[in-house]
């Protein structure tokens, strides 16, 4: 990987300009929950919100034909999964899995990632922010595997590189040391992963955890700044560094990213309004102006974007705070 960050592309990408939807004072106060919508044909529609006890934003996934949820208890150091089918079905009783390892850190999302017939869930340790993986099989995890050299402080999120045995991770581990690496899995999933290639975003200005999506043959990683503002870093065979700053709407979360439809998704809940909102990109310059993806605020989390069956779903927190 360039240790150089290479020269910007000529043109900065097109600000995506504000919905102009005012708040409402709808979903404000009462008990704090999770919200799930799907983007179809007619738009987002409300879909089935994983069945939490307590209103954690989840990881989502797709794999093996179902949609994944996971978080991290706060309570007692467990993980809970659970599974939705085809859309409009129910999701299933959530599974409670303690993992192998160290309990995760109930204050930070885990992430799922599905690798050829293996479904991997990374969670971020208790207490020292140790990263671990463990492969999640017949409704129980497998002997977890620490991940060398990764402590998290912020959400983290991974991405298969290759379909096969290659993962991307985004850790932050500090005040403006983030840390993006490339690793290969081993064959037998008790086996240590390999270090392959890594690469710091290391400007002072990452308050929060980095969002992953892949396109083509270039993955993306798009963080929040001190400021409020959105940028993205691109990494592919043949660069590594800063592309472009999105201008809009501030937030003061991390936003969501993922592939979806032959182009990427980006979301991110607004700080003036509360509005979560969207946008799409064909080759992750050029954005579609953003639109809110339900028309009431949202409560102060960072959202999370899947693609899942031909549909692209977001999951928020909605409620109390």
């Amino acid at each position: 990987m360039p240790s150089e960050p290479p020269t910007a592309p000529a043109g900065p990408p097109t600000a995506p300009a504000a919905s102009g939807a005012a708040p409402s004072s709808a979903g404000r106060g009462g008990r704090r929950r999770i919200g799930l919508r799907a983007l179809g044909e007619g738009g987002w529609v409300p879909a089935p919100a994983p069945p939490w006890s307590r209103a954690a934003v989840p990881a989502l996934c797709s794999h093996g034909g179902r949609l994944h949820a996971a978080v991290a208890d706060p309570a007692d150091g467990t993980l809970l999964w659970s599974t939705l089918g085809a859309p409009g079905t129910a999701w299933g009783a959530p599974v409670r899995l303690r993992p192998r390892g160290g309990p995760p850190s109930g204050g930070l999302r885990p992430v799922l990632v599905p690798v050829g017939a293996v479904l991997w869930c990374l969670y971020a340790e208790a207490g020292g922010g140790a990263v671990h993986a463990c492969p999640l099989a017949a409704g129980r995890p497998g002997a977890a595997v620490r991940l060398p050299h990764q402590h998290a402080h912020a959400d983290l999120d991974a991405l298969a590189a290759d379909g096969r045995r290659r993962v991307r991770t985004a850790v932050r581990r500090g005040p403006g040391d983030a840390v993006l690496a490339e690793w290969r899995l081993p064959y037998r999933a008790a086996r240590p992963w390999s270090h392959r290639d890594q690469g710091w975003l290391t400007d002072g200005d990452c308050p929060g955890g980095l969002s992953l999506a892949r396109l083509g043959g270039t993955t993306w990683a798009a963080h929040r700044r001190d400021d409020g503002t959105l940028s993205a870093l691109a990494w592919s065979p043949e660069r590594f560094g800063p592309v472009w700053d999105l201008s809009g709407p501030l937030t003061g979360h991390a936003p969501a990213l993922t592939a979806h439809g032959g182009g990427l998704w980006l979301a991110h809940r607004e700080q003036g309004t509360g509005l979560l909102l969207a946008c799409s990109s064909p080759d992750g310059h050029r954005w579609s102006p953003l639109s809110p993806v339900l028309p009431d605020p949202v409560a102060p989390a960072a959202p999370v974007l899947a693609s899942h069956a031909g549909r692209l779903y977001a999951a928020y927190a909605v409620g109390g705070r």
